[in-house]
């Protein structure tokens, strides 16, 4: 009986210690999250810009086209399989 007292203990010890871990770490990784995001924001705009700029200059092809993979881009980034660190 002792035995499996003890394993409970220790079992409860190991999970506070990981959420405090947890307590810790999760708000880097958002902030980390909210970088990626607004950084991602930015530039995809800029593209954006950058291919409206090319159709008023004088080059409606490369603004379309260049438009059109960024649009591909976009959607095949956020359907593909995400990939763990391992992978």
């Amino acid at each position: 009986m002792s035995v499996g007292e003890r394993e409970q203990t220790h079992r409860h010890q190991a999970e506070n210690r990981l959420l405090a871990i947890d307590e810790q770490e999760m708000p880097r990784f958002y902030a980390g999250q909210r970088v990626g995001q607004a950084t991602s924001l930015v530039l995809g705009l800029a593209y954006l810009g950058a291919m409206v700029l090319a159709m008023l200059v004088g080059y409606p092809l490369a603004g379309v086209g260049g438009a059109t993979f960024g649009v591909a881009a976009v959607i095949w980034s956020i359907r593909r399989e995400p990939s763990g660190p391992s992978d």
